[in-house]
Parts: structure tokens; sequence; C-alpha cells
């Protein structure tokens, strides 16, 4: 019996580091944004942002020019949340849906 338990206290950290990196990827994968793009001057843009449609987390924002701390706030945002920000001179609106 000694060896099953030397076992499953060897085995037990890695199926939770498993499972928490299933859930992170699953979270990745599930997100959703609405993003207005507004210039000072003209229309504005919205774009729908799922990221099942990208590789990267928070890939089209990156592409976008956010900084480190934008992304880090974007990164934590809970659902139905909202961040505006001036990007150059552009105003961003972020609403995550999903």
């Amino acid at each position: 019996m000694s060896l099953f338990r030397q076992f499953n206290a060897n085995v037990q950290p890695l199926i939770t580091k498993l499972k928490q990196g299933m859930r992170e990827l699953s979270e990745h994968q599930s997100r959703l944004w609405v993003v207005t793009i507004k210039p000072e001057v003209g229309t504005s843009d919205t774009f729908v942002i799922d990221e099942d449609q990208f590789k990267e987390p928070l890939q089209w924002m990156v592409k976008k020019g956010y900084s480190s701390s934008m992304l880090q706030q974007v990164q934590t945002m809970p659902r139905s949340g909202v961040l505006v920000w001036h990007v150059g001179n552009q105003k961003h609106q972020l609403l995550r849906v999903k």
C-alpha cells in the first residue's frame, strides 16, 4: 500500500497542474470582445474579436499596439467588463462579451 501512496503523492501534483492548464486553455479559447475604435475625426469601426480565430491569447490586441499594462488589464477582464483607452489618436472601447 505504501507504494500506491508514494505513486499517488507524485502523480497528484501533475494532475492538478494539467487540470489548471486545461482550464486556462479553455478560458483563452472562449473569450469574445466587441471593440469599437473611434478616430479623432471620421467614423468609428467596430470589431467582434473571437480568440478562437487566433493562435495566441490577445493576439489581436498585440497587433493593435496595446501596451503590456493594457494587455494585463484585458487578460483579467471579467465578462461584461468595459475598458476604454486612447491608442495614438484613437479611442478604443472594449467590452468583454464572453
